[in-house]
């Protein structure tokens, strides 16, 4: 959070410098969503950053996520693939088209992506990436193995947990719930903890923790429309009420 407070703080001065920095607008239009969640603002400025110059690789990077946080899936998969054609050699730039066809549900495309960046540089090893892809292709061993890879970040043990209760461990699920209980106050975990639950079937518990993550607005927040983790909540009122409160579209 501090993060992006100090991005959206150094993109709104640059502006004022010099109102036509694309990369500026695309700073801002980021930190205001995840800040602010005002995502109609955001839009508006990743439309003045493509119209200021249009072959900008961060431009579509970001714009990207955008889209797919709205559900705009085909779109982001656009800004994807415009991203791989003005900056196409980079490995992060497979991986994060990588991101949004997972979001988008076609893990076949995605792990092709991944393959691209690792015949690029052999040492990428996009650990999350290719866990949530393995977990929701039903492969939980090798989804875990990749988690465990990630050591004690909290969006690995947060999907590690996630996985475990999908794949019926439920002892071992609730043991990331207590690694990620001891960090609350201290790291963005709310959302995690969410999740785990979520995959536990515990629905109570995950909303009381989706609220908490609210009232801290915690970023993972920006995924709940596509967050494949949540799936077993999108029939609860309660999971319309808090996407209109992010103002995410129901």
């Amino acid at each position: 959070m501090e993060t992006f407070s100090k991005a959206k703080a150094a993109a709104a001065k640059a502006l004022e410098l010099d109102d036509g920095l694309a990369e500026g607008h695309a700073a801002f239009a980021t930190a205001v969503s995840r800040l602010d969640w005002d995502w109609a603002t955001a839009e508006k400025e990743f439309k003045r950053a493509l119209e200021l110059n249009p072959n900008s690789g961060p431009v579509h990077f970001w714009y990207s996520y955008h889209l797919a946080s709205m559900s705009r899936l085909p779109e982001a998969i656009s800004e994807a693939r415009r991203q791989l054609e003005v900056d196409p050699f980079p490995v992060g730039t497979y991986i994060h088209a990588g991101v949004i066809y997972y979001f988008a549900r076609q893990y076949d495309h995605a792990l092709e992506q991944i393959r691209k960046a690792s015949e690029l540089d052999p040492k990428a090893d996009p650990a999350w990436l290719l866990g949530v892809i393995y977990r929701e292709k039903g492969m939980y061993d090798e989804a875990v193995r990749e988690f465990q890879k990630m050591g004690d970040h909290p969006y690995g043990l947060a999907h590690l947990g996630n996985t475990y209760a999908r794949a019926g461990r439920a002892a071992e699920a609730r043991e990331t719930i207590s690694r990620l209980k001891e960090r609350v106050g201290k790291q963005n975990v709310t959302y995690g903890i969410a999740l785990v639950y979520a995959g536990l079937g515990e629905k109570d518990e995950a909303f009381a923790w989706l609220e908490k993550a609210y009232q801290v607005r915690d970023m993972g927040l920006t995924a709940l429309k596509v967050d494949q983790c949540l799936d077993p909540l999108r029939s609860d009122p309660r999971f319309q009420d808090l996407l209109r409160r992010v103002g995410l579209p129901l």
